[in-house]
C-alpha cells in the first residue's frame, strides 16, 4: 500500500498554535452547486441525481467546540432529504469532516487536534474565489495506493471558518469481476457568511506539479495568479521559509519574481523549486510565497516533506492473459527514489492453478544503477479450468515494503449459460416457463449437469438436467416455475 501527500505530523510554524475552535456560528449557510457524480460501482456516495447540497449551522458550543448542522439534499425533481451533522471540532469525532473543520487553521496544521489514525495536515493554504468572493482556503491532496484501488482526493476548507468549499474525488477500482470508478465534484456557489467582491485584486493559488520528495529529489509547484474585477498591474513574488528551521533545508527557488497581469492577459504562473540533496535535514517545512502589488498582499503557504529513501514497483503489463498451458511474462521494475540505495528482494505469492516464478529474485539499486527489472512468468497448468487468479509481488528491503499484483486470465474451453426471459412474471395457481441456453465457449465440449434452487413459496423444474453439449454449439431445455394457488405474492428466487 501506497499513501503519499505532503502531510505535516509534527513542526513549528511563525503563526499561532492553532486552538480548534469552530469558526462558524448558529445560522450560517453554505450551498454547493457544480455537482457532478461519476459512479460506476454498486455503493454510490451520492445518488446521480443530486442537484446540490447546503450546510445550516444550528448550534455552536465553545466551550466543547460541537457543533450541529444539518446537511441538506437538493434533487433534480427539486425533492429534498435532511441529514444532521454533530461533532467536534477539535477531536474531529462525529461526522462533521468534511464538511466542517475548526476555522484559523493554516498550512502545516494537523486537522484535528489529537487526529490518532487521522494524522492528516493542511498541504496549502492558497487564496481563490468561492461564492464570488476572494477567500483564504486552506487545502489538503490525498493520493493512495493499494492492491485495488487508487484514490486522488482534494478538498478546500475556508480558512476563516472550517466550512468546505470545493471537493474532488477520483477513486479506481479494480477486481476480478471488472473496473469500477467514483468520480465527485461540487464547489460552494452560495452563502450567508460572506458577500461577492467588487474590488480590484488578484487570486494566488498554488498546485504540485511533482510528487512529494524524498532526500535527494527536486519538487515544483506552479503558482497562479489570475486578476479579479479588472485587476491590472505587476505583481512581486517573493519565497521565504518560516518557522524554526532544521539545520540544514532545502533550498527554495522561483522562476519569476515580478509577473504582470492585465485586461488582455489576466493571468500569470511563476514555477516554486525546492531541492534537497544528501545534506539536506528529512522533515517537514513551510515555505510562504508572498505576492504583493500595491497595497493589495496574499500569501501562499505551503507544506513539504522531504521524506527518506525509497524505491517504487511497477508491473508491465499489469494483467495477463493466457490459455491453460500456456505461458506469459511481466516485466517487474524496481526504481529507487531519492537517494535510495541497497538490495531488494521479490518475493510472490498466488492461488489458484498457476505456477509463477520470478528471475531474479534480488535487485541492487545504487547511485549509477537506479533502476532494476525482474521477469515474473505465469504458467497456466495443463487441464485447469478457466478462472481469475492473481499473482502478489512483494519487494523488501530492510523496513521498506513495497507490493504490487498482477492480474491472471486463464481462458480456456468453457460454457456460458442464459436464461430468456430471466424474469418471470405470473399469478398465483400459474406456472411460467424460461428457456435455458448453454454455448460453447473455445471448444468446450461434454456433458454438462443443470440443478435448480428456489426460495419462497415456488417449486422448480428442469425438462433435460443433464444436458450434451457439442464444441462451438449451443443446447436448451426448458425451466419450468410453479406457485400454489394459495400462495402470497411477491418476487421468490
Amino acid at each position: 500500500m501506497i499513501v503519499s501527500s505532503v502531510w505535516l505530523h509534527s513542526f513549528p510554524h511563525a503563526y499561532a498554535l492553532a486552538n480548534y475552535a469552530p469558526g462558524v456560528k448558529a445560522g450560517d449557510e453554505i450551498t454547493y452547486g457544480k455537482f457532478s457524480v461519476n459512479n460506476t460501482t454498486p455503493y454510490p456516495p451520492f445518488p446521480g441525481n443530486v442537484s446540490s447540497l447546503a450546510i445550516q449551522v444550528k448550534t455552536v458550543d465553545t466551550l466543547t467546540n460541537t457543533v450541529t448542522a444539518v446537511l441538506v439534499t437538493t434533487y433534480s425533481n427539486r425533492s429534498q432529504t435532511n441529514a444532521t451533522l454533530t461533532g467536534t471540532t477539535d477531536t474531529g469525532q462525529g461526522n462533521l469532516a468534511p464538511y466542517l473543520i475548526a476555522g484559523g487553521l493554516t498550512a502545516g496544521d494537523s486537522l484535528f487536534k489529537n487526529p490518532g489514525y487521522l494524522g492528516v495536515s493542511v498541504n496549502e493554504t492558497v487564496n481563490e474565489v468561492y461564492a464570488g468572493a476572494l477567500r483564504t482556503v486552506n487545502v489538503l491532496n490525498i493520493t493512495y495506493q493499494a492492491t485495488y484501488v487508487t484514490l486522488k482526493a482534494a478538498y478546500y476548507w475556508d480558512a476563516k471558518t472550517g466550512l468546505l468549499v470545493e471537493a474532488y474525488q477520483n477513486a479506481n477500482y479494480t477486481s476480478p469481476s471488472g473496473f469500477t470508478i467514483t468520480q465527485i465534484f461540487f464547489e460552494a456557489t452560495a452563502t450567508n457568511i460572506w458577500t461577492p467582491d467588487t474590488s480590484p485584486d488578484f487570486s494566488f493559488d498554488a498546485s504540485a506539479q511533482t510528487p512529494g520528495p524524498h532526500l535527494g529529489e527536486t519538487t515544483s509547484y506552479r503558482l497562479d495568479l489570475a486578476s479579479l474585477n479588472q485587476f491590472t498591474g505587476t505583481i512581486g513574488l517573493s519565497p521565504n521559509l518560516l518557522g524554526t528551521l532544521l539545520s540544514h533545508p532545502p533550498s527554495v527557488t522561483i522562476s519569476s519574481t515580478s509577473l504582470a497581469v492585465s485586461l488582455s492577459n489576466p493571468m500569470a504562473t511563476s514555477v516554486l523549486t525546492v531541492a534537497s540533496n544528501s545534506s539536506t535535514t528529512i522533515g517537514t517545512y513551510l515555505i510562504s510565497v508572498n505576492a504583493t502589488s500595491g497595497a493589495i498582499e496574499h500569501d501562499t503557504i505551503i507544506a513539504v516533506t522531504i521524506a527518506p529513501p525509497d524505491f517504487t514497483i511497477d508491473a508491465n503489463p499489469g494483467n495477463l492473459t493466457l490459455s491453460e498451458g500456456s505461458s506469459k511474462s511481466s516485466t517487474i521494475t524496481v526504481a529507487s527514489r531519492g537517494l535510495f540505495t541497497g538490495t531488494v528482494t521479490l518475493q510472490i505469492q498466488s492461488y489458484g492453478s498457476i505456477t509463477p516464478t520470478i528471475t531474479p529474485s534480488l535487485v541492487t539499486l545504487n547511485a549509477t544503477n537506479v533502476k532494476g527489472e525482474a521477469i515474473l512468468s505465469v504458467v497456466a497448468n495443463a487441464g485447469v479450468p478457466p478462472s481469475v487468479t492473481t499473482v502478489y509481488v512483494d519487494a523488501v528491503s530492510g523496513s521498506i515494503s513495497r507490493s504490487i499484483y498482477v492480474q491472471v486470465n486463464v481462458t480456456g474451453p468453457d460454457f456460458r449459460i442464459t436464461a430468456t426471459p430471466s424474469f418471470l412474471n405470473f399469478k398465483e395457481g400459474q406456472s411460467a416457463t424460461s428457456t435455458i441456453t448453454l454455448t460453447s465457449i473455445l471448444g468446450f465440449a461434454g456433458s454438462v449437469t443443470l440443478s435448480t434452487s428456489f426460495y419462497g413459496p415456488v417449486t422448480a423444474s428442469l425438462a433435460t438436467p443433464a444436458l450434451v453439449l457439442t464444441a462451438g454449439g449451443t443446447v436448451n431445455t426448458t425451466l419450468t416455475v410453479s406457485t400454489p394457488a394459495a400462495g402470497p405474492p411477491g418476487a421468490p428466487m
